[in-house]
């Protein structure tokens, strides 16, 4: 059986490139971990269903974060990236590419 994935986004959060101090931290929802030195521009985009956001681009290329829900066990897909077509495999929300 196919499974038709439709994406409906709130919103678009623009975040722009940041330079921190050495020794900032980030405030995650239960941890703290280091600040990168940089950050760059970033577009994501905001699905209605999810307080955050769920992926994303910055200016370096394609971030994904994948978080599947409990009952998939993967997905597959294709993706056009700069002109070529890459193979997209999840399972147990890590990404392989080929």
């Amino acid at each position: 059986m196919k499974r038709l994935l439709i994406f409906i986004i709130k919103s678009f959060p623009v975040l722009s490139a940041k330079e921190y101090k050495k020794g900032d931290k980030v405030k995650c929802t239960y941890i703290e971990i280091p600040q990168a030195k940089k950050t760059y521009d970033v577009l994501l985009a905001k699905p209605f269903w999810i307080w955050g956001c769920e992926m994303g681009v910055n200016e370096q290329g394609l971030s994904l974060n994948p978080n599947l829900p409990k009952n998939w066990r993967s997905l597959k897909f294709n993706l056009k990236w700069r002109g070529e077509t890459k193979r997209i495999y999840i399972k147990n929300n890590k990404i392989f590419i080929d």
